[in-house]
């Protein structure tokens, strides 16, 4: 919202759910319905499911045909720059309950009859002992495994703007980019030393039974066909419009810096499929083993490197390490997206884009196509982070930005070949994490 459209609409968005105390020169409370902006904002942009959430899920891990709408709990917690000034579990149990006892009394009033300060205290103490049992119950199945549902979700607005803003040749070289992608991948698999035949071909057939969809599927504008898209959900992935713009993708940029990019991000994806996760479910998208035992314990052991290497990772700005095995999964998926970009950016050079003489301008025509890729993956990842969003990031299950670009680098052997980085400095360390 930094040009002056931006503003503009951002304006007539808060004057539409009644203007907003920060902004609005004459605010008064009496006349902010607070009801009517919930339902405006939720309804138009769908950004809040605070009081009332809803979703299509599936009715079981192994099957995929019926799904059901369901209503889960909504997210309601304090704001996370709030949060972050508190230390103690204590301090924020306490900012926890104060917060639910305001929105209480403020939900109290809708109907006209207020409950007293020692009615809503009352309850909120039972709530939060509730939820002290309620977590204490020991799950059946992994809690990763909640929100594995394979749901599709595409506003009309997407079909539109796909139509006016994308190009068919980015779609094009996109979707080239992708296929190129899944071929190296079937090169790593076919390839490697650590998996059983039966395993590799799983892994492979799953591979190739993985549908992909660019901006948005064809089916979108006919309603018949994305009804009997619906009833066939599969293992599937999506690339959104969102990530077809800069930095990710540039329609006309060197292939090294696209590929880089938007190739790294189409390959974290397909990765997802074979991680620590993704792993557990065959080429339908049901939760089956389809691995062999002694392959098995190998993947299991070349996924504890990656733990030990991330949980050894000091984030700069915060000096803390960044936790091996709650982001082991993303990791997985960032090495195996840049390794399979690299191979894929090299196949799809040779066979369809020479680039004999294409160079960026100035002081980066001194880099090599091969050292334009890795500073482009680089690029992708550029941000300036405050202290306290670092702190937040860090409970992610994505690693902070640093550590997804400096971690991959080190484990690549073609970045170091690139960069005549010696062994055993520190981006070519003699002890690497590799599996996809």
């Amino acid at each position: 919202f930094k040009d002056d459209y931006g503003y503009e609409a951002l304006h007539k968005f808060f004057n539409k759910i009644g203007g907003y105390p920060m902004i609005t020169e004459k605010w008064n409370d009496a006349n902010f319905d607070w009801q009517n902006a919930y339902v405006y904002v939720d309804t138009h942009i769908n950004a809040i499911k605070l009081f009332i959430a809803y979703q299509v899920d599936r009715v079981s891990l192994t099957d995929k045909t019926h799904f059901i709408i369901v209503g889960p709990q909504p997210g309601f917690h304090i704001g996370s720059t709030l949060i972050s000034e508190l230390y103690s579990n204590e301090d924020k149990m306490e900012a926890e309950i104060k917060f639910r006892k305001k929105v209480k009394k403020l939900l109290s009033g809708i109907g006209g009859d207020k409950l007293s300060d020692e009615l809503i205290e009352r309850d909120i103490n039972a709530l939060i002992e509730f939820e002290k049992k309620f977590a204490s119950i020991e799950q059946q199945s992994e809690a990763a495994d909640t929100g594995e549902n394979f749901v599709l979700s595409i506003e009309e607005m997407q079909n539109q703007y796909k139509d006016t803003e994308l190009g068919d040749q980015s779609i094009k070289e996109v979707n080239g980019f992708l296929r190129t992608i899944k071929d190296s991948l079937t090169l790593t698999i076919n390839t490697n030393k650590w998996m059983d035949e039966e395993t590799k071909q799983n892994a492979q057939l799953k591979l190739n039974r993985m549908l992909s969809y660019i901006a948005s599927p064809s089916q979108v504008k006919n309603d018949e066909e994305l009804d009997e898209f619906y009833k066939h959900l599969s293992f599937q992935l999506e690339i959104l419009i969102g990530i077809l713009l800069k930095p990710h993708f540039y329609l006309g940029a060197p292939l090294a810096i696209n590929m880089a990019a938007i190739g790294s991000a189409v390959g974290h994806e397909i990765t997802h499929g074979f991680d620590n996760t993704g792993s557990q479910y065959d080429e339908q998208g049901l939760k089956q083993n389809w691995w062999d035992k002694q392959t098995q314990r190998h993947y299991g052991t070349k996924v504890n490197c990656f733990i030990r290497q991330y949980s050894n990772y000091v984030e700069p700005k915060t000096g803390k390490h960044v936790d091996g095995n709650l982001t082991v999964g993303e990791n997985i998926a960032d090495n195996g997206g840049l390794h399979n970009a690299f191979n894929a950016y090299k196949i799809y050079g040779a066979l369809k884009h020479p680039e004999t003489d294409l160079k960026l301008p100035n002081q980066m025509s001194r880099f090599t196509k091969d050292q334009l890729f890795f500073i482009a993956y680089g690029n992708a990842f550029c941000s300036d982070n405050s202290k306290a969003y670092t702190n937040l990031a860090l409970t992610d299950v994505h690693s902070p930005d640093d550590a997804r670009v400096m971690l991959p680098l080190q484990n690549s052997k073609e970045f170091s070949k690139a960069f005549n980085c010696k062994q055993g400095s520190r981006m070519n360390p003699v002890n690497k994490c590799i599996l996809w």
